[in-house]
């Protein structure tokens, strides 16, 4: 991504504002604006689909910003039509390349492409090889990108849950320093992530910021890509909702935008730093079936499953350290969330 300096360093952001269009419809719009300007001189975002009001995922945040992006993915489990109301747009610098970041191509993409920042998010790697493969060797072939110079910044993803594991009561939410023993490959590499940022910065003087994220759900998300889309997916079509244990496993859930808010600011602060991102609630699996069940206006049970012995019991995040580096602090409640989640499925299945 090719960032220009940052001409304020605080955001105003005002949601769901009525905008009239041409043809009588109101839509919903989101302005983002420097803190302490006129916000009515700021021009209004405005992103429109057949599905109504959508989610700004993280290339739509920076195109929306004026960014020029660059996406690079092997299309091994993601799909291109995630990108297709931004590819669209011939006004948007938005370029796609599809290669594997372990190769030599990378190098050669950003030997051409010399990029400020750079975002590695593999947060949930599809397995022990996926993780070694993706996660760990994708990210350090980025790092030797940027230690030659042609990357200012990395801005690291991982999962929180397998950066910290239980936590007592009275050890929630969790803080940045709560690391322990890793139990399951995905966190060995994890925390090899870690250590490969701290040396490459050490030594090489490579800029990072690492965000540990709770769960984060949101619309487009896919059934495989956590506990809200698998419920969404069979709420919606009528099939299985699978829901692990007893039920009553916490997890701190994190809705999309709220995400891609930190991912955006960390282009410019948080060197240095590993930095929580969640909201510092528990919320239980059995609270999220309901919550989910109630926006969908179904009233049904959820279907056991095997419980995951890797995953913590209870989990929050302390994200006092994102609000201080970042400006960061989450602002979506469950509820809300969970409801454009459901909308967003039922449109897909209408």
């Amino acid at each position: 991504v090719r960032l220009r300096p940052a001409e304020h360093d605080e955001l105003l952001v005002e949601r769901d504002l009525p905008m009239a269009t041409d043809d009588g419809a109101v839509l919903l719009a989101d302005r983002w604006a420097p803190a302490g300007v006129d916000a009515t001189t700021v021009p209004v975002i405005l992103l429109r689909s057949p599905y109504g009001r959508r989610t700004l995922d993280l290339v739509e945040r920076l195109l929306a910003e004026g960014r020029s992006v660059d996406v690079v993915d092997d299309l091994s489990t993601g799909t291109l039509a995630n990108l297709a109301d931004a590819r669209s747009d011939p006004g948007r610098q938005l370029r796609f390349h599809q290669l594997d970041i372990r190769t030599a191509e990378l190098d050669a993409l950003v030997g051409r492409r010399e990029a400020e920042v750079a975002y590695h998010l593999v947060a949930s790697p599809a397995g022990p090889d996926s993780a070694v493969q993706v996660a760990l060797l994708g990210g350090l072939r980025l790092l030797e990108a940027a230690r030659r110079g042609r990357i200012g910044k990395v801005v690291f993803v991982l999962r929180a849950s397998e950066l910290y594991a239980d936590a007592t009561a009275g050890q929630l939410p969790i803080r940045e320093s709560h690391l322990q023993q890793p139990r399951t490959v995905d966190a060995v590499v994890a925390r090899a992530v870690l250590d490969s940022l701290h040396l490459y910065r050490e030594r090489h003087a490579v800029e990072y910021t690492a965000l540990a994220v709770g769960e984060v759900y949101g619309p487009r998300a896919a059934p495989t890509g956590g506990l809200v889309g698998a419920l969404c997916a069979g709420l919606v079509a009528g099939g299985p909702c699978p829901l692990p244990g007893d039920g009553r496993q916490t997890s701190d859930y994190l809705y999309v935008d709220d995400a891609v808010d930190a991912l955006a600011r960390s282009a410019g602060r948080g060197s240095g730093l590993v930095l929580n991102v969640g909201t510092g609630q528990e919320t239980s699996a059995n609270a999220v079936f309901g919550v989910l069940a109630a926006a969908a206006g179904l009233d049904r049970r959820p279907d056991p499953a095997p419980a995951d012995p890797a995953t913590p019991r209870r989990f929050a995040l302390d994200a006092a350290r994102a609000k201080l580096h970042l400006g960061w602090e989450p602002w979506t409640a469950l509820v809300d969330g969970a409801g454009a989640t459901v909308s967003w499925w039922t449109s897909r299945v209408a």
